[in-house]
């Protein structure tokens, strides 16, 4: 058997990452955010990953109350992260969730998701059993990486995450912006009138 993953935190995200874990063959053990984390640490003592899944205002206690035994196995997937917030934590591994999970609802995926950290090779199979793309930098790429529209190098995952999905989402753009619906130019040409010219009475 695969060694265990540790979820803390049980929402419609956490439950998203759990079915993808199960999938690949770990099994979860969920913690409570109100739960005593060492207890639970001295009955997992040795899980492949900690995955950090509770709200942005409760990580910060959640990060002070982390075990040190899971301290080099957290996972994090908050998008408001910023540097500071895991700077203590430099074996994280962080990911920027780019698919949606509302109650009653499947996922949908909006984009591929960026993972950075020494479980995201992990992260991405987990999620990939579930067809949800995810796109691992490496550090070579996080240090080489500049802002979208700028030269100024991006020291932190979080900066160039955002860097980088900004850029992606600028390519979908491409062609769409500045053109008029077919249906507009057929009735211009229909009415005999030049394209572009105004068609109100």
């Amino acid at each position: 058997m695969k060694k265990p993953i540790v979820l803390v935190g049980i929402g419609e995200m956490g439950g998203v990452f759990a079915r993808g874990f199960l999938r690949l063959g770990h099994p979860v053990y969920p913690v409570t955010r109100n739960q005593d984390l060492e207890a639970a640490a001295q009955e997992i003592p040795a899980p492949e990953a900690v995955l950090i899944a509770v709200g942005e205002k409760d990580l910060p206690q959640i990060l002070e109350k982390l075990p040190d035994a899971w301290r080099e196995k957290i996972v994090l997937l908050q998008n408001e992260l910023l540097p500071a917030d895991f700077a203590h934590l430099p074996q994280a591994t962080v990911i920027s969730v780019w698919f949606e999970k509302k109650p009653g609802m499947d996922y949908k995926v909006i984009i591929p998701s960026p993972c950075f950290g020494p479980k995201a090779a992990l992260v991405r199979d987990a999620l990939g059993h579930l067809d949800i793309p995810v796109r691992i930098d490496t550090g070579q790429r996080r240090g080489a990486a500049v802002r979208a529209g700028g030269e100024k190098p991006v020291h932190s995952h979080h900066q160039y995450c955002r860097a980088q999905d900004r850029r992606q989402r600028g390519r979908t753009l491409v062609g769409t912006r500045g053109h008029r619906p077919q249906g507009r130019q057929r009735r211009h040409r229909s009415a005999g009138k030049p394209h572009g010219q105004d068609l109100r009475p």
